[in-house]
């Protein structure tokens, strides 16, 4: 039942997005601008105009394990950040600014949530994580040379990574 309605509520989202006016880069820069003078409108306006974006990178992470509609949600972060320090004088869409700022915040929410022991507090451990997941390689010197961690510390996380979460509730 809860994964109908997740669905659905997605689906819901993803049409709701799809009306959403796409605004050229004039608008986008006028739009930027009144937002920057406290205009709020202007910065809903902004940030609505870049929400389909935000749903095309999420979809790239949807393998993760992570329920699309969070990592969606975390990449809305992303652009709410970006948009912030976003500034319009120069000759680029916010989209194209918040793309890096969507990622990352993508990024860090799936590699936090993805172990309930904390793993991935460096970026050569998140290099690492990635990297494993993606080519599920278990040769330390190659994962070292995949991540920049030393191999000594490759040795180590391997057993982590490559270890399933079991749960501890035995209720039924």
């Amino acid at each position: 039942m809860a994964t109908f309605a997740s669905a659905a509520s997605l689906q819901t989202y993803r049409h709701d997005l799809s009306l959403l006016t796409k605004l050229d880069r004039e608008t986008e820069r006028s739009l930027a601008e009144r937002w920057n003078r406290g205009d709020q409108d202007a910065g809903t306006k902004l940030i609505e105009g870049c929400l389909p974006f935000v749903a095309q990178i999420a979809f790239e992470y949807r393998r993760w394990g992570i329920p699309l509609e969070d990592i969606i949600q975390q990449g809305n972060v992303g652009l709410l950040r970006a948009a912030k320090k976003f500034d319009p004088s120069r000759d680029c869409r916010l989209a194209t600014y918040a793309a890096y700022w969507i990622r990352a915040e993508i990024r860090e929410y799936v590699v936090r949530g993805y172990r309930v022991v904390r793993l991935g507090t460096t970026k050569g451990e998140r290099r690492a994580l990635r990297a494993y997941r993606t080519t599920r390689e278990s040769d330390p010197a190659k994962l070292a040379s995949m991540s920049g961690l030393s191999e000594e510390r490759t040795r180590q996380l391997l057993p982590i990574l490559a270890a399933r979460e079991s749960s501890l509730d035995f209720g039924t």
